[in-house]
């Protein structure tokens, strides 16, 4: 299968966080990562998604992993959690990744490059005037473990239930 060329990436990009912008329970709208920065052709998507102060991750996080298996070609997910980040992964038909992570806007940090999309309250104008030094080995969340059954796509420091692209067994 042939890569997705630079400009589907973009427009796949523009195309989530558009639709991302327009639910007014959502602060912001970040891309993150590499897009954000220097992109080869192995980049995926990663948008940080700003959750207001009145509405639920989970709540969000759930309808809108309903939301892009409608909107896009999407052939499997995963989910993961990073203290009070819920991490949603889509893997495209193309082979594309792309990674919705809901944070509540009260605990939103910068990580790497950024590129703001929408930020509604200043809150991320906030958090990447303070950016957050990440040292390997040490993250500064709490990890939760996957739920029984799931994949964790992805090392997970210090959890010592789930393995790289192994099945949790919990």
């Amino acid at each position: 299968m042939a890569f997705v060329s630079p400009r589907q990436r973009e427009q796949t990009a523009e195309r989530v966080a558009a639709l991302l912008a327009a639910d007014a329970r959502i602060e912001g709208v970040v891309l993150v990562g590499s897009m954000a920065g220097i992109p080869d052709r192995w980049s995926d998507i990663d948008i940080e998604v700003v959750v207001g102060d009145a509405a639920d991750p989970s709540v969000l996080a759930t309808e809108w992993t309903s939301r892009l298996y409608d909107e896009l070609p999407v052939v499997h997910h995963f989910q993961v959690a990073f203290g009070a980040t819920l991490v949603r992964g889509f893997l495209l038909d193309s082979l594309l990744e792309v990674d919705l992570s809901f944070t509540p806007a009260a605990q939103l940090t910068i990580w790497g490059p950024e590129q703001p999309i929408l930020d509604r309250s200043g809150r991320v104008a906030a958090a990447m005037a303070e950016p957050t030094e990440w040292a390997p080995g040490e993250p500064d969340w709490p990890v939760r473990p996957a739920s029984p059954g799931t994949t964790c796509c992805m090392p997970v420091p210090r959890c010592a239930a789930v393995g790289y692209g192994r099945v949790c067994g919990i």
